[in-house]
Parts: C-alpha cells; structure tokens; sequence
C-alpha cells in the first residue's frame, strides 16, 4: 500500500498498462510512489520530484505529472509509452 492514496484523499494516478506500473503522487510529497500492478500493491520505487511553482492550472499538473510518468516507463522498459 503506499502513503498517499488513502481513501477520500486526492491525488493524481496515472497506470502503464503494458509494464503494469501505477504511478502515485498526492500533490504534496516530494516524490511520486511507484507500484508494480495496481494502485494498492506495495511501492516498488520512488521517483524523486521537486514541483514546479510555474504550474497553474489543473491540466499544466497533470501535464507535468504525466511526462515524468512516461518518462520513467521509457527508461523502466526501453521503449515509449
């Protein structure tokens, strides 16, 4: 289980489906858990994440938070999301 998807709390996700990884960050941390499987599996890794104050919106977050996503499955398997 990881510390930050605990229920009624928000938080972005985002599940490669080919490697079966899940991606985890509430926002707050300084890092984005990463789980092998679904959200509820244990934390595999940890990718450290140092948020960008420029963001504004929602969709600039998710945005961000997607690109390091896809770039961890590039470097995780060799080939592109």
């Amino acid at each position: 289980m990881t510390d930050q998807n605990e229920d009624g709390h928000p938080h972005f996700t985002y599940f490669d489906k080919p490697n079966q990884l899940s991606f985890i960050w509430n926002g707050l941390a300084n890092e984005i858990e990463v789980c092998q499987g679904g959200y509820g599996e244990p934390v595999i890794d940890r990718i450290d994440i140092h948020a960008e104050p420029d963001k504004q919106t929602a969709a600039e977050w998710m945005l961000w938070f997607l690109a390091i996503c896809r770039n961890y499955v590039y470097i995780y398997s060799g080939s592109k999301p």
